[in-house]
């Protein structure tokens, strides 16, 4: 259950990456006064970029999961791996 948790972040995040990225763009504009005008090729690329990005972290993060339940069956290291699982 603390896996499928986790994994649904990364989910959010490939989901919601091109909003955030052009929100980004806005506030800029907004900043520095520049003009970023919308472009499909690049709302393309960041919906790649996000999906990358977030497919590498969910598979670094579940090979963490299960080394640290493979930790568990340790019998006294076993004791420490709630709280490694908490903090990954």
């Amino acid at each position: 259950m603390l896996l499928y948790f986790s994994l649904f972040k990364f989910l959010f995040l490939i989901i919601g990456s091109p909003v955030f990225a052009y929100l980004s763009e806005k506030t800029a504009s907004i900043i520095e006064g520049k003009d970023f005008p919308f472009s499909f090729a690049q709302l393309g690329k960041d919906i790649l970029r996000g999906i990358k990005l977030a497919l590498r972290n969910s598979v670094w993060q579940t090979v963490y999961v299960l080394s640290i339940l493979l930790l568990s069956l340790i019998p006294l290291i076993g004791w420490l791996t709630p709280i490694l699982a908490v903090l990954v």
